[in-house]
């Protein structure tokens, strides 16, 4: 430290400092959502959906002429002019399902296009047949991608491992409220004292130098230390993928799987996430991950991992299709999510709607008519 002539110190900053990072701006995250569609008696689809699917597309365009849309190989691209909006959609046939990509938007893109996703997505995959899952609700994901520019250039990772840490310390989120397949999106709670401490080791090292490690670096680890069992096949094997938060995407050699509009392929999975059954409940879902990271964002203090834990080895779970996961119930659940939200500042009325388990959202309903506590048990 210097003085001259009476004047304030110079402080002299070294040269590797890392630099100062912009606030968290919630307008700047977008969204990539890959919806799945099947047929709700057979849970299946034929090899012909995806021409089938394309077809209703332009019959809706046609029969609309206040859309303009535009087909290639992969894609399909529509505009409209009143009221203005513009969605691009990458339809293809997966396992037992339609998947249907929709290109990034933000929320604000999304609320304007709100009426074209749900003519073009949830309608038109009507028109041929198909739904938003089955009445086994716990079988069907959407994969939620989520990210920022900070993000994508391997900043806030304080932020990232405040959002992981935070979802896994409420696994009820994951087992039976935002999501339930645990098959495909477990929340590390249901795994082995060694996934916890992994986890409570990385965190430990961040708070003791937080700006040591950038966002890719604190991805690499969480996959390299933490992330590791599956809970399809017990505690057997190699898993870095199959998480209710997956980070494969958070590095700088990441890959888009489609020629999104976004340039950046850099991104935060939620797997973790039910197949909404209309446009209204994804942008819940959006709605809901911008409010928690806004919140998060504004978070000063050491991050602590601290979930619940359930006395269910991960080799004696049995998945349920229905209602909640094991060492859960739907009351316990409801409470976990309205304290989510409440914490994070959002109105739970306008959300609990939205609530696709439709027996965890009957039991938010009660907590809130009978003005009982939201604190979670859990």
């Amino acid at each position: 430290m210097d003085t001259h002539d009476g004047f304030m110190p110079i402080v002299r900053v070294p040269s590797t400092a890392m630099p100062i990072e912009p606030p968290f701006n919630p307008d700047e995250v977008v969204f990539g959502v890959e919806c799945e569609f099947t047929d709700p008696i057979k849970a299946n689809v034929g090899w012909g959906i995806t021409a089938r699917y394309r077809t209703a597309v332009a019959r809706r365009c046609a029969s609309d002429r206040g859309l303009e849309c535009s087909f290639d190989r992969r894609s399909v691209e529509v505009w409209s002019r009143q009221p203005p909006g513009r969605v691009r959609l990458f339809p293809h046939r997966d396992h037992c399902v339609l998947e249907i990509a929709i290109d990034p938007l933000t929320i604000q893109q999304g609320e304007a296009s709100r009426h074209l996703l749900e003519s073009l997505v949830w309608a038109a995959a009507g028109d041929v047949g198909l739904a938003a899952g089955t009445d086994e609700v716990n079988r069907w994901s959407a994969h939620l991608s989520f990210s920022w520019p900070q993000l994508r250039a391997g900043g806030d990772a304080g932020l990232l491992l405040r959002y992981l840490v935070d979802f896994n310390n409420h696994p009820a989120l994951a087992m039976g409220a935002m999501g339930g397949d645990i098959r495909n999106a477990p929340p590390l709670a249901i795994f082995s004292d060694r996934a916890q401490q992994a986890l409570q080791a990385v965190v430990a090292d961040y708070n003791r130098a937080p700006a040591f490690e950038d966002a890719f670096a604190v991805a690499a680890r969480i996959r390299r230390e933490v992330y590791g069992e599956r809970f399809q096949f017990g505690l057997r094997g190699r898993n870095d993928h199959y998480n209710a938060l997956n980070l494969c995407h958070v590095n700088r050699s990441a890959r888009h799987k489609r020629p999104y509009g976004i340039e950046s392929p850099v991104r935060i999975e939620q797997r973790a996430s039910y197949m909404p059954p209309s446009a209204e409940h994804l942008l819940s879902q959006c709605k809901i991950i911008v409010g928690r990271l806004e919140y998060l964002s504004q978070q000063t203090g050491p991050i602590a991992y601290c979930p619940p834990r359930f006395d269910i080895p991960a080799d004696s779970r049995v998945f349920q299709r229905r209602g909640t996961q094991q060492g859960m119930d739907a009351t316990a659940v409801a409470e976990c999510y309205l304290h989510y939200l409440e914490e994070t500042g959002l109105d739970v009325t306008k959300h609990v709607p939205f609530l696709i388990n439709p027996e965890v959202r009957a039991a938010a309903e009660g907590v809130l008519r009978t003005g009982g506590t939201s604190r979670p048990r859990l």
